[in-house]
């Protein structure tokens, strides 16, 4: 009977129904008439329905999980493999419905069915979750690599399997790229025809790639035991420390510098130095290029610009060489230089610029042994040692005027494939050297020089020849006027001057029009253009007579022939014209003429 009561009260309380006051008090009695804790018995009711939460709350937050978890989730039979239930998301990856999965085998969904047994019998034998990838099939057919957790379940009360699907494929694929990008930077590392250098922000060796083992002659085994400051000449260091302070502040530095290798060779190099992390340290990666290539091409470049400007603003050629002398210390070592022009008609070596710490300027000679003369005819870059120019005279190539070089070059100038003259630099230390690239240089700036030295020549004989033409122009009686394509007028001799009565100052630039009124003797009150015909036709016209009218009370007949002014494309840039008064010469004609009608009206009347 206690134990009928005990059950009323769990049953009545545990679900809830109401139950008179009463009757509970009835039942406790009775309960405590038989010596039962009260206590106890609300204890038991107190836990069970906690235990009654606990599993509603349980139940309700798998389900929440179920629906709302980032993976796809498939339960499906043991036997047949049938679908029994699926979450949203794997509805959002494959791109069914709940129902269209629902009447669906998982088989549907897998690229290789008969995985899809041998993964059951897998987990069935494990006993608890097994892992394996697999490719799946979404509803469009695309192929999507999912990393798949399998488990044996119960499900509505019969065994089950249920499967956690992640997709992996946009990872794979990204571990397919980290691999590749590794492997491109190791090879990019390794192979690069960079010098590329790893250290830490105290300056210590980490890694390397081999062409700096190459480039700065060092072995692998001493990497790790220097410091960066090993590959700068002392006098760079104040420079590497700017340097350094902008990378840290900045991530980033690019800069120009001079670096030595382990033999004590400098070489100029570009540094790119970038800070990243490695194994949770800040580290320093700096690519080191060699733009000594880079250098020259830029001094080349350079004298060949200065060579252009000593040529334009040099007034004479002591001016000229004594630049050039500059240009080429620029280049190379050039304490000892001269400039050697020969001319092959007079079979004369002249040497209008000569520095020389032993010998003294050579006056011109017409000997063709020597040294210069020898190089000259040979027409090539030539470097010779004491030694070989020792030997050389031995055999009576050539003879050596002045002190003896320890290292003699020569570059000629040529014009039309002939040598015409060159320069020489000479050494007379055993320490100074000439070497390949010395020549290559000086072979360089030798053609510019010897283009400067024939354009400067060229511009000193035009600059004569005008001043002879200025003479000529100023002393003949004739008037002279050039004019351009628009008829304005360029130069005016004295001549044009005075009969033209108008001056150089004031006709330069304008119109010869608005200067000039030409007109001929049957129509006065008509202007002509001497020059319009010319520039049409490009041909020359002469006009015997014209009048040229300076107001209306005063005229002058004159004789006038005006031609094309070409360039050497043959095009018409403008006009000459050339012109004299024959007023006077006209009415001596014209008396002349007179005489003569008298005479014959006198002959006639005789």
């Amino acid at each position: 009977e206690i134990y009928v009561l005990l059950i009323m009260l769990t049953i009545l309380q545990h679900d809830g129904l109401i139950v008179f006051r009463p009757t509970i008090r009835k039942l406790y009695q009775v309960v405590a008439e038989r010596g039962i804790a009260i206590n106890s018995l609300e204890a038991e009711i107190r836990e069970r329905k906690a235990s009654q939460a606990q599993l509603e709350q349980s139940e309700q937050e798998l389900r929440g999980l179920f629906k709302n978890v980032h993976d796809s989730i498939i339960i499906y039979n043991l036997t047949d493999h049938s679908i029994l239930e699926v979450n949203e998301r794997a509805c959002e990856i494959y791109g069914y419905s709940r129902e269209e999965f629902l009447n669906m085998r998982i088989e549907a969904i897998t690229k290789k069915p008969s995985r899809i047994a041998r993964c059951v019998k897998e987990t069935l034998v494990a006993g608890n979750s097994t892992h394996f990838e697999m490719v799946q099939l979404r509803k469009d057919g695309r192929e999507r690599l999912m990393d798949a957790n399998t488990s044996v379940v119960k499900y509505k009360g019969e065994k089950a399997i249920l499967s956690n699907y992640q997709d992996i494929s946009e990872k794979r694929l990204a571990e397919v790229a980290l691999r590749s990008s590794e492997e491109k930077y190791s090879n990019l590392f390794q192979f690069s025809n960079d010098c590329i250098i790893i250290y830490d922000l105290a300056g210590r060796l980490l890694d390397c790639n081999e062409q700096v083992l190459s480039k700065f002659g060092i072995i692998d085994a001493e990497v790790t035991s220097l410091n960066i400051s090993r590959f700068y000449p002392k006098e760079q260091h104040a420079l590497l420390t700017s340097a350094t302070a902008d990378l840290i502040r900045k991530g980033y530095v690019r800069f120009e510098i001079d670096v030595v290798s382990k033999n004590g060779t400098i070489w100029p190099a570009e540094v790119s130095a970038n800070l990243f992390r490695m194994n949770n340290k800040k580290v320093v990666q700096a690519v080191f290029r060699d733009i000594t290539e880079r250098k020259e091409a830029e001094r080349r470049q350079q004298s060949q610009y200065r060579i252009a400007e000593i040529t334009t603003c040099s007034d004479d050629m002591d001016e000229f060489n004594a630049a050039i002398h500059a240009v080429v210390g620029q280049l190379t070592y050039a304490e000892n230089f001269y400039i050697a022009l020969y001319d092959e008609n007079t079979q004369t070596l002249d040497c209008p610029y000569f520095v020389d710490e032993y010998d003294s300027f050579p006056a011109p000679r017409n000997n063709s042994e020597g040294l210069t003369e020898y190089a000259i005819r040979g027409g090539k870059p030539l470097s010779l040692s004491r030694e070989e120019l020792t030997t050389a005279m031995e055999e009576k190539k050539f003879k050596v005027f002045g002190e003896l070089a320890v290292e003699w070059a020569f570059v000629p100038f040529i014009r039309s494939g002939v040598a015409f003259g060159g320069i020489v630099v000479q050494s007379y230390s055993q320490e100074i050297r000439f070497n390949q690239k010395d020549l290559e240089l000086l072979s360089f700036v030798g053609q510019h020089i010897a283009s400067a030295i024939d354009r400067k020549r060229s511009l000193e004989e035009l600059s004569s020849e005008r001043e002879r033409l200025k003479v000529t122009m100023n002393s003949i009686s004739d008037g002279v006027i050039t004019t351009d394509v628009d008829n304005c007028i360029l130069f005016m001799n004295p001549a044009a001057e005075g009969i033209a009565r108008f001056s150089h100052q004031d006709a330069i630039g304008r119109n010869i029009m608005d200067v000039l009124y030409f007109s001929n003797e049957k129509n006065r009150d008509t202007r002509l253009n001497p020059s319009f015909e010319v520039l049409r036709t490009g041909r020359t016209i002469e006009f015997p007579h014209l009048l040229l009218q300076h107001n209306s009370e005063s005229t002058s007949i004159i004789g006038l022939s005006v031609a094309p002014i070409n360039d050497e494309n043959d095009n018409t840039t403008g006009t000459v014209m050339a012109f004299r008064d024959i007023t006077e010469q006209q009415k001596t004609e014209q008396e002349m003429q007179k005489i003569l009608k008298l005479e014959s009206v006198g002959l006639l009347a005789g």
